[in-house]
């Protein structure tokens, strides 16, 4: 069976609404987005491609460890949007300790209901592998104002179905960065791609999640990370 890409994204992107009621914390309502009229375009590493969206703006000075830095344009001005793309060879000491060591860099607004600050997709299908999104609310070490993130995680896998190289893609902001961007996040890390190769049209669909039988327990502490390292 075939999924549409919107239900796909549904699954695996942001679901922001209610807290039950409780009240963590108060800030002014972020300003709207207003994206700048540019093209799509590709950035390419490691033998790899992958198309970056619309008004996307690339950092030129890139921190060690990342390979590539983007920002939104619109975001609030007390936490921009900022995505970052890095890679680890092999298995990055896997999702799930990923999680956790995202999850230990958040003072989280609602401790005591993790399943409403962490939440973590099943596996699922990608060109070069499997890929997994984790998106964490709370108050962020370091940070003055509520933060949030979404990062994409896509495992390349090599024939013997090991773990070959991993890739982050993060974005990381308030919430309402996280909803306004948070589709594209998840269409430019199911973009990446062997160089050389057309642009994946995701328009058609794609196929059913894998079956999630390893997802980290809501209510157990599940990941981490310095606002954009993996």
């Amino acid at each position: 069976m075939r999924l549409s890409l919107a239900l796909l994204l549904m699954l695996v992107l942001p679901a922001c609404g209610e807290r039950g009621g409780v009240v963590a914390y108060e800030v002014a309502a972020p300003a709207a987005y207003d994206w700048p009229e540019t093209e799509a375009r590709d950035d390419a590493a490691e033998g790899l491609v992958w198309t970056v969206p619309a008004g996307w703006v690339a950092m030129e000075d890139v921190s060690d460890g990342l390979i590539a830095d983007y920002r939104l344009p619109g975001s609030g001005e007390a936490l921009p949007g900022r995505v970052t793309v890095s890679m680890i060879m092999g298995d990055a000491s896997g999702f799930d300790a990923n999680v956790e060591r995202w999850r230990d860099q958040f003072f989280f607004a609602l401790p005591e209901d993790t399943a409403r600050t962490v939440r973590v997709s099943p596996v699922l299908p990608h060109l070069l592998g499997t890929m997994r999104t984790a998106e964490l609310h709370g108050q962020h070490q370091g940070a003055a104002v509520p933060t949030s993130m979404l990062t994409a995680v896509v495992t390349i896998l090599d024939r013997d179905g090991r773990a070959f190289a991993t890739w982050f893609f993060k974005l990381a902001g308030d919430e309402a960065t996280i909803r306004a961007a948070g589709r594209a996040l998840g269409e430019m890390a199911f973009s990446l791609r062997p160089e050389g190769m057309d642009a994946i049209d995701l328009s058609g669909g794609t196929p059913d999640p894998a079956p999630d039988n390893n997802a980290p327990d809501a209510g157990n502490d599940p990941g981490t990370d310095d606002a954009p390292q993996p």
